[in-house]
Formats: structure tokens, sequence, C-alpha cells
């Protein structure tokens, strides 16, 4: 990438930085539903039933919402390739 091609904006760094955002936000919601594992493990070991419920529903959203994070870094990425599909459409129709 020029230096000049940076301040024109005619090539984007945004998607090649989306899959290190993608990665860093898993890790993030991961470690957000660690402790709430941990405590419904501990629930349950130690005699708690709901323990057991708390442990599924706690996976339950975990699975939720890393599945949205990924359909949220998936629009940003179908912007990002219709924006390059219509980039390339106008240079064809100017050449023509």
């Amino acid at each position: 990438m020029s230096f000049g091609s940076f301040f024109t904006f005619d090539r984007l760094i945004t998607p090649s930085i989306l899959r290190v955002v993608f990665w860093l936000g898993l890790v993030v919601i991961v470690a957000q539903w660690i402790p709430p594992i941990i405590g419904s493990v501990s629930a349950t070991l130690g005699g708690n039933a709901r323990g057991l419920i708390g442990i599924l529903v706690t996976l339950l959203l975990f699975a939720v919402s890393a599945v949205l994070w990924r359909i949220i870094c998936e629009v940003l990425v179908v912007l990002f390739d219709i924006r390059d599909r219509l980039v390339s459409l106008d240079g064809k129709t100017r050449q023509q």
C-alpha cells in the first residue's frame, strides 16, 4: 500500500484488520463466560441442582453470543465485499 492510497482510501485496510478483531472479540467472549461456567460448576458440585441448569444456560448463552459476534463480523465483511465489487464494476464501466 502506498502512502498516497492511504489518504485517498483507494485500498481499505479494515477487511484485513477485521479478521484480527474477530479473533480478539472471540477471546473476550470466552473470557467473559468462564467465570459463570466455573460458578455453575461449583454450585453443582456443592449439591445445588440449579447449578446444572446454570451450566446449560451459560453454555447456551456463550454459544449464542459467539454466533452473534460471528454474524456481526460477517456483515461487515459483506459490506466491504460489496464496496470492492462496486469499485470493480465502476472500473469496467469507465473502460467502455
